[in-house]
Order: structure tokens, then sequence, then C-alpha cells
């Protein structure tokens, strides 16, 4: 029985490394390096984690032995080992090569497509779970009779989730326009000193750094900005679109006051759901990209949930290889950006700045000084002189 703990010198015997104990083998491009002092645990983990190699190892307590699979499933999907050592072939449990348990039946098997026949018509498919017009097919078992599979349209559930994206739109609403046309509290509750802070409490510097961070995104361009875009998409029909928002009785509350929510007309979007749900789905998830200079860009008007996914991800996305504009100017707490965005370095100049001044005031206090000094004893002199002078004056007379 093999521990998972077990060293792989244990496990596979000393021969299998070289002087230095180590060994090295390759899954379909991916180099693993391993040591003898390494344990079965720490080499599957190493495998396993690869998204080059692509396969999954494991092993059996009930039968002993280890086996590895493709995580791409389907013909074409198979292994290009390369192993000197024999390192697999041993846990395996063969004598021979890699090669010779590839080419052994009992030990390893290509992969294969589903063959399915839907509706009269025959396909293929690498996984046994896949969709087809929208319907999510999932294969079981094989079988030679014929299945009737009866389906129906969930419109509760697709109801639900306009219902849920409603919701979501009118609490982003609520908080970017909060964050834009707020009370501008702080520019009367600036920052706390360090003899300030010692004098309070921590409720009080709590219920301050509140105030004091209040309004601070008043009229701030780049929200404006998003906040606009998500509006305007709200009423644009993807290319080929039969119908828009409002056809799904979907429009913006008549209310000033609520800046711009959206309010439906339950009854009608469930009509219309009901009728028209292919429709409904081109207007949120219509997707077309085309490259251009080596970027994947949108191609044409998208389906409001895209468009708003882009629109969000130019404002917030937290990829250090396309940062988002909020990111890049203030970063992400916990990530590389955080010591690293404008803001930072914004604050990062103005210290070098104020240190620089200090230097600077240290500099001119010092020569005012010398200077004040050197005034005094000329004055010192003036003064001895003069009444020098007024004594010869007057022993003159």
């Amino acid at each position: 029985m093999v521990g998972m703990n077990d060293t792989l010198e244990n496990v596979l015997g000393a021969g299998t490394f070289d002087a230095d104990g180590k060994a090295s083998f390759t899954i379909n491009g991916a180099t693993f390096n391993i040591l003898k002092t390494d344990t079965v645990s720490s080499l599957m983990s190493q495998v396993n984690s690869s998204e080059q190699a692509d396969v999954k190892m494991e092993y059996s307590e009930f039968t002993n032995s280890f086996s590895m699979s493709r995580k791409s499933s389907g013909v074409g999907y198979d292994f290009t080992i390369e192993d000197e050592k024999n390192v697999l072939s041993q846990l395996f449990g063969s004598t021979g090569t890699m090669d010779e348990v590839l080419a052994n039946d009992k030990m390893y098997s290509a992969g294969q497509n589903a063959k399915v026949t839907i509706n009269g018509i025959a396909t293929e498919r690498s996984n046994n779970t896949f969709t087809i017009d929208g319907l999510n097919f999932e294969l079981l078992a094989t079988t030679k009779t014929e299945e009737t599979v009866t389906t129906t349209r969930n419109t509760e559930a697709i109801f639900d989730g306009v219902m849920s994206f409603v919701d979501e739109y009118n609490k982003l609403i609520e908080e970017l326009d909060g964050l834009i046309s707020g009370d501008e509290d702080y520019k009367e509750y600036p920052p706390l000193t360090d003899a300030q802070r010692k004098e309070m409490s921590k409720s009080e510097i709590d219920a301050w750094e509140k105030k004091a961070k209040t309004g601070l995104m008043h009229g701030d361009q780049d929200i404006q900005s998003a906040l606009s875009q998500l509006r305007v998409a709200l009423y644009q029909k993807p290319d080929g679109a039969a119908l828009s928002l409002f056809d799904f009785g979907i429009e913006t509350s008549s209310d000033w006051k609520e800046k711009g929510k959206l309010v439906v007309d339950e009854t009608k979007l469930k009509e219309m759901i009901n009728s028209n749900s292919a429709d409904l789905e081109k207007l949120f998830t219509h997707s077309k990209t085309k490259v251009v200079d080596g970027k994947t860009v949108p191609d044409g008007t998208q389906g409001i949930a895209t468009t708003f996914n882009n629109i969000l991800n130019q404002m917030a996305n937290k990829s250090s290889g396309s940062q988002g504009t909020l990111v890049r100017i203030a970063g992400v707490e916990g990530t590389a950006s955080e010591d690293s965005n404008t803001i930072s370095d914004q604050m990062v100049t103005m210290n070098d700045r104020i240190k620089a001044l200090k230097i600077q005031f240290e500099t001119e206090k010092t020569r005012y000084w010398r200077e004040f000094n050197n005034m005094e004893q000329v004055l010192a002199g003036l003064s001895s002189q003069s009444a020098w002078l007024t004594q010869q004056t007057t022993t003159g007379m």
C-alpha cells in the first residue's frame, strides 16, 4: 500500500534518480522536476495543478494503483509523455517504458467522442455535457433504443433572472449617483493630526474619518462617464435584434427623484418571455468581437449584459494586464495595484516635495540666522563707535 506521504525514493527506488537525487518527466509539453525526497502527494499536486499538462492523476487505496486521465475529453486528447527514468510507468505498475504502457490496451484507452442522434440528426461531442439551441444536455449512459425527452421553457427562472438584473442595476445606479452627487462634508473635516488623535476616542476618530471621506468622489468624471454609458446601453439594440428593453415592459422611472432607475411591468414581461424568449436572450447576451491591432474588441452593438460587463471592466477590472480606470487611479487593497497607482504615485511625489521643502526651509533658516547674527555684530560695533564718538565730542567741549 502506497502512502501519500511516502517519499518517491521509497516508492520508486533510489535507482530512478540521478546522483543529485533528481529526475524529470514531461506530460503534454509540461516538464516536471522532482526530488527523491518529494512525497507522492507533492508529485500528484504538481501534475494536477498544471494547466499545460491538462491531466488528472489519482490514487486508489482499494486497488492500490495510480491512474491518469485527460481533463479535456474526446477524440484527439491523447498523452504525449517523455519519461527517461520511467517514473510514471513505475507508478502505474509497469516494468516497461511509458510508450509500452500507452500501447497496452489493458492499461490505456484512448478518448472517444460521445455520439448521439437528436431529432434525427447525428452529432458527436467531445464532452458528455453540451448545449444545443440553448438546451443543456448531459449524457449519463449509452443506449441503443430511442429515448423521448420532453422539455418546457422555464419562464419563471427567466423572469426571476431579469428581475434580479433590474434590482442589481438599480442598486448600482443608486450607489454611483450617491458618490458623485453626495454632500461634500470632507471640506469641513480635514485629516486629523497625531496630536488630535491622542485627544479623541476611537469612536470619535471613526466618526470624523467617515465625514472626512464623504463627498470625496463628488463630480468624479470617470464615474459620471461610466454611469452615462450604462444608461445609454439600456436603450441600444444589438445588431439584428427586433425588440428593445421597452418592448419587454422595462423602462426608466418617470420620477426624476429615482435618477434613472428602472421600473418593470411584470405582466407584460411575463407575456413577452413566453412569446419572445429568443429575442430577450439576444437583447441581453448578444456578443460579437473582432481583433484590431492584436486586441479583441466589440464588433457592432452588443447585448445589454455584454455591454455592461465591458463598461464595468473598463472601470473596475483588477487584472494587472488590463486595469480599469478606477483601479489605475486608486488601486485595490491587497493587490499589487495598492502601492502602484496614480494616487499613490502622487502621494510619493508630494512627500518627496515636502522633504525637499523642509531641507530648503532649514537651509534658508540657517542663512537668515547667520545674517541676523552678523547684523547684530555690526550693530554692536556701530553702537560702540557711536558711544566713543559721543565721549570724544563731550570731552572736547
